[in-house]
């Protein structure tokens, strides 16, 4: 499945299917939550098994952090996982690495 988001135009994630793309896309990648408003989705990253959605408008600027649901390529609302703050604000992507004994993560949010 390629994950494809649409600047300022669709707030939410369309999933294509990479092995045949005359299929429609799955429209319902980011279930929808009152949770959370969508803007601008800049960004995204598989990392733990959690889709991390960079929410990049200006009213929002946050990373958002979904869950894999029971249908595939379909993911539920978690949380916000960094919101919009002094060195976070109108983020555009993020990127995730583990490294060492024990683990020790690194977020870098461009």
């Amino acid at each position: 499945m390629l994950f494809v988001t649409f600047h300022e135009t669709i707030a939410t994630i369309y999933g294509y299917d990479e092995k045949n793309l005359t299929n429609p896309p799955n429209q319902n990648v980011l279930m929808p939550s009152t949770l959370v408003q969508l803007s601008e989705l800049r960004g995204m990253l598989l990392a733990n098994g959690f889709l991390y959605v960079v929410n990049g408008g200006k009213s929002t600027s946050n990373i958002v952090c979904y869950a894999l649901s029971s249908t595939p390529y379909e993911y539920t609302y978690q949380s916000v996982f960094t919101p919009s703050i002094g060195a976070i604000t109108h983020p555009f992507d993020c990127t995730f690495r583990s490294v060492g004994s024990p683990i020790v993560e690194y977020w870098y949010v461009p």
